[in-house]
C-alpha cells in the first residue's frame, strides 16, 4: 500500500481530529462547568443593573391564577329543602399575577434584603370561559366551617353545663341525705336516752315507794308487837293505824308529785331538744 500524499494527509486530519475530539470529550465536563459557574457568579447574584435584578424585581412573565366554580343551579327548592343541590363546573376565570418589589433595601452585615411585594391581578378574559362580573351560587365553604366548629363548641358547653348540674345535684343530694340521717339517729338518740331515763325514774322512784312502806310496816311491829298479837283494839291503837295511813297516804302523794315532776321535766328537755335541733337544720339550710 502506497502512502500518497493525499492519503498522509487524510490519515493526519483523522489523527488530529481524534485526539481533538479526545481531549474535548475528557475536559468539557470541567470547562463546561467552569464557564456555567463563573455566569452563575456573574448574573445570579441581586446587585443593582444585572439582568437577574431586573427579573427579580419585575418578573416578565406573570403568574396564571385559575379560578374554577361549582355554581348551585336550583338554590330556591335547596333553601325549600325540597331538592338537593344540583351543582354545574364554571371555569375558568384566570387572572394574570404581576408582580413588583419596592422599597428594597440591602442589609450588608448579614448579606439580607428588605422588601415589599405588591401583586395585582389582571382578569384575561381570552383564557377564561366568561366576563369577571358573571354570578352564581354556591357553599360558603368558610362560613360552613366556621358553623360547624361552633356547634361543636356549643355541643361540648352543653355536655360540660349537665355535667356540673348532675355532679352538683348529687352532691346536694348526697349532702342532704347525710344531714337528715345525722337529724334522725340524733332524735332516736335523744329518745332512747330519755326514755331510759324516765324508766329509771319510775323504777327508782317505785322502790322507793316499796321501802318506805316496808319500813314503815316494820316500825309498827317492831313498835306494837303485843297489841297486834294479841288483837288488841283501844283508842291508841286505832291512832297509831290512822297515823300510819296518813303517813303512807303523805309518801304515796310526794312519790306521785316526784314522778309527775320528773316527767314533765324530761318532756320539756325532748321538746327543746328537738326544737334545738330543727333550729340548726334550718340554719344549714339557709
Amino acid at each position: 500500500m502506497r502512502f500518497t500524499k493525499k492519503r498522509v494527509a487524510m490519515l493526519s486530519f483523522l489523527v488530529v481530529l481524534f485526539l481533538t475530539t479526545l481531549v474535548l470529550r475528557l475536559t468539557f465536563q470541567d470547562i463546561f462547568n467552569a464557564i456555567l459557574e463563573m455566569e452563575l457568579k456573574e448574573k445570579l447574584p441581586l446587585q443593582y443593573g444585572t439582568l437577574a435584578y431586573h427579573f427579580w424585581i419585575k418578573p416578565p412573565v406573570p403568574v396564571d391564577f385559575r379560578i374554577f366554580v361549582f355554581d348551585i343551579v336550583n338554590p330556591e327548592e335547596v333553601l325549600a329543602g325540597t331538592a338537593v343541590p344540583t351543582v354545574v363546573e364554571k371555569g375558568p376565570y384566570v387572572y394574570k399575577l404581576h408582580l413588583k418589589k419596592t422599597d428594597i433595601k440591602y442589609h450588608n452585615e448579614n448579606n439580607t434584603v428588605e422588601y415589599r411585594q405588591k401583586q395585582q391581578f389582571v382578569f384575561d378574559i381570552d383564557s377564561s370561559v366568561g366576563y369577571d362580573n358573571d354570578t352564581f351560587t354556591t357553599v360558603n365553604i368558610p362560613f360552613m366551617v366556621i358553623a360547624a366548629a361552633a356547634a361543636a363548641e356549643v355541643v361540648v358547653a352543653v355536655v360540660v353545663v349537665v355535667v356540673v348540674v348532675v355532679v352538683v345535684v348529687v352532691v346536694v343530694v348526697v349532702i342532704v341525705v347525710v344531714v337528715v340521717v345525722v337529724v334522725v339517729v340524733v332524735v332516736i338518740v335523744v329518745v332512747v336516752v330519755v326514755v331510759v331515763v324516765v324508766v329509771v325514774v319510775v323504777v327508782v322512784v317505785v322502790v322507793v315507794i316499796i321501802i318506805i312502806v316496808v319500813v314503815i310496816v316494820v316500825v309498827v311491829i317492831v313498835a306494837f308487837p303485843r297489841q297486834l298479837q294479841h288483837g288488841m283494839v283501844g283508842n291508841r291503837t286505832r291512832d297509831i293505824q290512822i297515823s300510819i295511813v296518813v303517813v303512807v297516804e303523805v309518801v304515796v302523794v310526794v312519790v306521785v308529785v316526784v314522778v309527775v315532776v320528773v316527767v314533765v321535766v324530761v318532756v320539756v328537755v325532748v321538746v327543746v331538744a328537738v326544737e334545738m335541733l330543727h333550729s340548726r337544720g334550718r340554719l344549714r339550710k339557709r
